[in-house]
């Protein structure tokens, strides 16, 4: 009921969890007295472990606020903070390797039983002068993944606020002789792109490790490149009516046509392959910067025009005619190329700074590995 939220309670909920860096000092919903009067759910003080039993199960984090939380967190509270930090450190092992996942139950969505987590068994060392090590050790990596996340998110924030000023027109960069560019023209991507579809791959001809990579909406998540992994699918020959531009070459534009549509990343590699319900956009006007148009179409407002374009289906879906009849304003081609450096500068300090965050956070998997056996 609308009258229960927005109070002065915070109340926790799945996201606020598996968003975290693992601590809780705030939550995305607040809640009136009366909502906690009036539902299942209880205060749990500061300092208490909450751990996710539906959706992102097996998702753990440190309470810093005095929070009520659902049915949907099993709630832990501890008189030594000691025993409570080598206990999240055991959770968050448990989390990272998936131990979870053998006591899961699944339906409509998948569950953890109250009675499962309680019976679970963590080995704890008898001596606290080692538990406080294992913390000291643990926690040190965690401050220092805090300081990457946040180094990188304040870049990813000043890169989104220097594109709004940029693509309003609010900041303008001046010709190398000091002179003023032109003004900008609208136009509809489809007069300078086109929207290539990718290849309806057969699962059947999969193998593991193999040479080329089929490149999925999964793999179109937003970042500067799409992302590769383990559970990419790979193929070793290419079909034989395979088109041209399906075999991706660098920094081909890609977009997602289906479920997170409209997400935008920048191809990485020339063993990759472009499946369907990925669209490749294609300049075929001598008048665009590619990279300039990968930075345009990268912006909020395309992202929600073809989320806007997607709704009105269980899944969303975007078409050819959706992307290439989004109209953008465009500068002449010296001051796009200007755009583009400054923006791809920013970029490169983005992607460093995800490397570190990422490096960091493989510091601390192996560090578990090793302190917990």
């Amino acid at each position: 009921m609308a009258e229960y939220y927005n109070g002065d309670i915070p109340f926790l909920s799945i996201s606020d969890v598996s968003d975290s860096n693992g601590y809780i000092k705030q939550t995305t919903k607040m809640i009136t007295e009366a909502g906690l009067q009036n539902s299942a759910a209880w205060i749990v003080p500061r300092g208490a472990i909450s751990l996710a039993m539906y959706a992102s199960v097996g998702k753990v984090a440190v309470l810093e606020i005095d929070a009520a939380t659902s049915q949907a967190f099993y709630n832990m509270v501890f008189t030594d903070s000691s025993v409570r930090d080598f206990v999240y450190q055991c959770l968050v092992k448990a989390s990272v390797e998936d131990s979870w996942r053998p006591f899961i139950s699944t339906g409509t969505q998948a569950n953890l039983n109250a009675e499962k987590v309680r019976n679970a068994v963590i080995y704890k060392p008898s001596d606290k002068q080692e538990i406080e090590l294992i913390n000291h050790y643990c926690s040190t990596v965690d401050s220092l993944i805090d300081l990457c996340r946040r180094k990188f998110d304040l870049l990813t924030q000043a890169k989104k606020a220097l594109m709004q000023q940029i693509f309003s027109q609010q900041l303008r960069f001046k010709a190398d002789d000091g002179s003023d560019f032109p003004r900008w023209e609208e136009k509809k991507l489809g007069e300078m792109a086109i929207l290539r579809n990718g290849y309806a791959f057969s699962s059947s001809t999969y193998v593991p490790h193999g040479y080329y990579h089929i490149i999925t909406i999964a793999n179109v998540r937003g970042e500067h490149f799409i992302t590769v992994d383990s559970s990419t699918s790979t193929i070793d020959e290419l079909p034989k009516n395979i088109a041209h531009w399906q075999v991706l070459k660098e920094n081909d534009i890609l977009i997602s046509l289906t479920g997170n549509v409209g997400r935008v990343s920048l191809n990485r590699g020339s063993n990759n392959l472009l499946n369907q319900r990925v669209g490749l956009l294609e300049v075929n006007s001598t008048e665009l910067n590619v990279e300039y148009l990968y930075q345009r179409i990268s912006s909020a407002d395309f992202e929600q025009a073809m989320l806007n374009a997607g709704q009105g289906a269980a899944q969303q879906n975007i078409s050819k005619y959706d992307i290439e009849n989004f109209r953008v304003s465009i500068p002449s081609l010296p001051e796009q190329k200007k755009i583009a450096a400054c923006l791809s500068s920013a970029d490169a300090l983005i992607d460093q700074a995800r490397v570190e965050l990422e490096q960091w956070q493989e510091v601390k998997k192996s560090l578990l590995q090793q302190l917990f056996v």
